[in-house]
């Protein structure tokens, strides 16, 4: 599975309420940028779209799947490629320390 970056033009309102035309201006594109675990098609992802899921779990749920349609996409980035690991604690063996990236909090 990979870390994907996904840059994509979004449609978006111009008025909040009743306006003239001509008061409409051009302000370009809406870009967004949205990161996720890619879903391929078949298997969470949705045909025509890039499919990304926000979180997973080690069983293979997902949370907040977003289907972002081919044609609005700008760019796609992909980084490395993830694998679970199943709900285990990185350990880093020299210091015997959690290296998941979360600090113990500092008495002050």
């Amino acid at each position: 599975m990979k870390v994907t970056l996904v840059i994509w033009h979004d449609a978006h309102g111009d008025a909040s309420s009743w306006v003239d035309l001509d008061e409409i201006g051009d302000d370009g594109p809406c870009v967004v940028h949205s990161c996720g675990l890619r879903l391929k098609p078949g298997k969470g992802g949705k045909p025509g779209h890039v499919s990304i899921a926000q979180s997973m779990t080690h069983y293979g749920d997902v949370d907040s799947v977003l289907h972002i349609p081919s044609a609005m996409v700008v760019e796609i980035r992909d980084f490395e490629k993830v694998k679970p690991n199943n709900g285990k604690a990185r350990t880093n063996r020299r210091a015997g320390e959690n290296s998941g990236g979360v600090s113990a909090p500092s008495n002050p």
